[in-house]
Order: C-alpha cells, then structure tokens, then sequence
C-alpha cells in the first residue's frame, strides 16, 4: 500500500522533489560611491594661508565681476523684453482692427451683392418696358450712361491734348449725345411710367456702385491694418532674438560665477581648516569655535550674493548678516 500526501488547510503541501529547495540568493552588494573629483579651481595641497588667501582674493573679485556682468546681462535682457511686449501688444490691436475690418468687407460684399441683384433686375424690367413702350429709333443707351459718357468726353477736351481730327470727332460725339439726351428725356416725359421705372433702375445701379466703392475701401484699410501688424511682429521678433541672445550671456555668466564661487568657498574653508590647526595648537578653544565661524562666514557670503543678485531679503538673512559684522 502506498502512502498518499494530505494537504493541510492552510499550508503548503509537500514537495515529491528530490532536490532540496533553493535558498533566495544574498542581495548584491552596493558598488561603492566613487570619491568625488576635487574641484580644479580649488585650492593644491601644500598651499600656504598666503597663497590661500591671495587665491581667495582674486577668485571673489571675479565672482564679483561676473555677478556683475551677468546683472547687466539681464537689465538689458529686461529692457529688450519689455519693448517686445509693447510691440506685441499694438501688433494685436492691429490686428484686432483688422478682424473687425474683415468682417465689414464680408457683410458690405454681401449688400453689394444684393444691390447688384436688384439693380440688374431693376433694370432688365426698366429695358424691357423701354423696348415696348419707346418710340422706334430712340432705344440704346440709358440716359446715366450717356450723361456719364458726355462729362467722360467733357474732361478730356480740357486736360488732354487732342490732334485736330480726334478733336472733331469729339465734339461731333457731345452733340450726338446732346440731342439723344434731348429725345429720351422728351419721350420719358410722355411715359411716367417708363420714366419711374428708368429712375428707380439707375438709383439702384448708383446704390450698388456705392456698396462696391465701400467694399473697396474698407478692403484697403483691413489690408493697412494687416501690413502694420505684420511690420509690428518683425520688429518684435528681432528684438526677442537679441533678448534671447542676452539670455544666453546671462546663463553662461551665472554660471562661471557659481563655479568661481565654489571654488571660493573651498579656499576660504581651507584658510579656517589652518587656523583651527594654529587655534589647536596654541591652545586656543580649537575647531569648533573657528568651525562655527567659518558656517557664518558662509551662511552671510550666500545671502549677500542674493542681495546682488537683486533678491529681497528675509529677516532672518538679515540676522545673518548681523552676526557676520556685515550689518
């Protein structure tokens, strides 16, 4: 009889496996932290207080310098900015003018077009009620258009110089127009009918002319509107691409600046390293009192380059200060 494996509620049944379990594998040990590079600006061992001191000089000198430049750099920065802002903001009322514009051409467009409709039929009616009406051989054209073409024919005997036969022939056209002027108006008075008809017809066709002369117009002056903005928007991407070129000084400055001032930092920590050693070695009250002074030394270096970098300050950087002898 072979024995059977029962499975406790609750637990793992057994394993039938000859081979013994795995045991979980040992966490792998962190690679160590590689040491940090030393700072190639900081101070060389072996140098002396002197030397320390006259590297420090000169390394917050140029901190200084560079702090300095890198102020400037943003004024201007500042400056370039503003303008770019001023012109944005008028290129957009430009252009607002010109949406408004734009929308009046379209509805003034839409009442030619209406005008034009209703002048076209005006006159197809008034044409029409001409060919049945009006005496034989006094058709042709309108009266508005023969007046047109008469004030036409006038303005150009006074401001053109004509040759003699093309001076004939003009004349002869005004008075061919005088008497079938004479002959139509004659005829109209005999027709009302014919003659309300002609009027609204014209009045209509002046109407549309006027509807297009607006169309025109404020055409012309959307297009004005548009021009300025477009003038307005170069101009404001050239002076962002001078800021943006002030940004970049300005980064490259603030940040040779954190570099010399770090490396500042490290000479005066190694200045304090060696007096804490005399301070030890005279017998005076060692590290911890140099150490403290040293951290305020810091602490007030770090808020007077927020002050120069024009940053408010807080009450407790003034203690800061206070307690560095700076205020």
């Amino acid at each position: 009889m072979t024995d059977t494996l029962v499975e406790v509620p609750g637990e793992p049944a057994p394993s039938t496996d000859a081979t013994p379990p795995t045991e979980p594998a040992a966490p792998a040990a962190a690679a160590p932290e590689a040491p940090a590079e030393p700072n190639p600006l900081g101070p060389k061992p072996g140098m002396k207080k002197e030397e320390l001191q006259s590297k420090a000089n000169l390394l917050r000198r140029e901190r200084d310098r560079l702090n300095d430049e890198a102020r400037k750099h943003a004024e201007e920065r500042d400056v370039f900015n503003a303008q770019v802002r001023g012109l944005v903001n008028e290129a957009n009322e430009h252009k607002k003018r010109r949406d408004e514009m734009n929308d009046g051409v379209k509805r003034s467009k839409e009442a030619r077009d209406e005008a034009n409709k209703a002048a076209d039929e005006s006159q197809k009616a008034a044409d029409a009620l001409r060919r049945e009406q009006m005496p034989e051989g006094i058709g042709g054209d309108s009266v508005l258009k023969l007046k047109k073409e008469a004030r036409q024919l006038e303005m150009d005997h006074m401001t053109k110089v004509l040759t003699t036969p093309k001076e004939k022939a003009l004349m002869e056209r005004l008075k061919e127009i005088g008497k079938l002027l004479k002959a139509k108006e004659s005829a109209l008075r005999a027709n009302p009918e014919l003659k309300s008809a002609l009027e609204t017809a014209e009045a209509l066709k002046e109407k549309a002319e006027k509807s297009h002369a607006k169309v025109g117009e404020m055409a012309e002056k959307a297009q004005a509107e548009h021009d300025a903005m477009i003038k307005l928007y170069k101009t404001s991407d050239k002076l962002r691409k001078s800021a943006d070129k002030l940004q970049e000084k300005f980064v490259v400055s603030k940040m040779e600046a954190d570099k010399i001032h770090k490396a500042y930092i490290e000479f005066v920590n190694a200045i304090h390293a060696i007096e804490d050693a005399e301070s030890v070695a005279s017998g005076g009250m060692g590290r911890s009192s140099h150490q403290s002074q040293a951290q305020n030394e810091e602490a007030a270096e770090r808020v007077f380059q927020k002050f120069k970098s024009g940053e408010k300050l807080s009450t407790e950087d003034l203690l800061t200060l206070q307690k560095a002898g700076l205020l």
